[in-house]
């Protein structure tokens, strides 16, 4: 069961370290830190489009301090844009005073306004600039590590162990999920849509189970080996003076855009 803990992110090696790029180099925390005050500046910066245009300067150049390509960051941000245009599909049609289009659909007469579009471009703006900030954090961040990031920012210890070990065995159950699924595809000839989803049935409840009595077996297991609530770490994280600088330019580069009168 040991080998499967495999964790080549907790020890990396310092050439590693010097090949990555600076964002991917600083103290999980500072980049927490960041990250959360570009995000809190995109939902409170005021509806105006020269302060989204600004936002959008420091947001960017966060993304591009790390090592991985602007255009993969972005496209991993785009995934909230369904999201986002799902939940303001609406606002055209519920805000404003000067009708722009008119649609007439029977009983139903849907008006446009200037407005509303405005609104609808505010909310996906915000959305995907949020999405940019978090997404470049993501993508320069070990999971073990912003996990204990979170943790030295005064995140509940219990939701920080809940969050480490959910990510720890997280592979163990997609292994245990994908024996399940060949033993089925080995026992059944053919497909069916009423066997296959009585299968699946029976499959999610199996690795329930089997989750359960690993979760024991887990925890049986640190209860012998002393474990006192916190996970001691072979590299602890160090916070320099880079590491504020960048904390704290991006606070203040949030607040400004966010608060200072244009």
């Amino acid at each position: 069961m040991s080998g499967a803990h495999d964790h080549p992110e907790i020890d990396r090696p310092a050439s590693a370290l010097e090949a990555a790029g600076f964002l991917e180099r600083r103290d999980a925390r500072a980049k927490i830190v960041a990250a959360l005050a570009l995000v809190l500046a995109a939902v409170l910066v005021k509806e105006e489009r020269n302060r989204l245009l600004l936002l959008a300067l420091p947001v960017l150049a966060f993304a591009s301090l790390g090592k991985t390509p602007l255009p993969r960051v972005l496209a991993r941000a785009s995934v909230v844009l369904p999201f986002a245009l799902l939940a303001s599909v609406f606002l055209p049609f519920v805000s404003g005073s000067h009708v722009v289009f008119e649609w007439n659909l029977g009983p139903v007469r849907l008006h446009a306004t200037e407005e509303g579009f405005a609104r609808l471009v505010s909310v996906v703006a915000r959305a995907s600039l949020s999405a940019v900030a978090l997404a470049s954090l993501a993508l320069s961040t070990d999971l073990s590590d912003l996990v204990r990031g979170l943790s030295g920012l005064g995140v509940p210890r219990v939701l920080a162990i809940t969050m480490s070990f959910t990510l720890r065995y997280l592979s163990l159950l997609r292994d245990e999920a994908r024996r399940l699924a060949l033993a089925r595809e080995l026992r059944t000839f053919g497909w069916h849509p009423r066997l296959a989803l009585r299968s699946m049935g029976h499959a999610a409840g199996t690795l329930f189970v089997r989750t359960f009595e690993r979760a024991e077996r887990v925890h049986a297991a640190m209860a012998t080996r002393g474990f006192d609530g916190s996970i001691p770490s072979l590299s602890p994280p160090r916070f320099g003076l880079a590491d504020l600088v960048l904390a704290l330019v991006a606070a203040g580069l949030a607040v400004a855009i966010a608060l200072v009168p244009i």
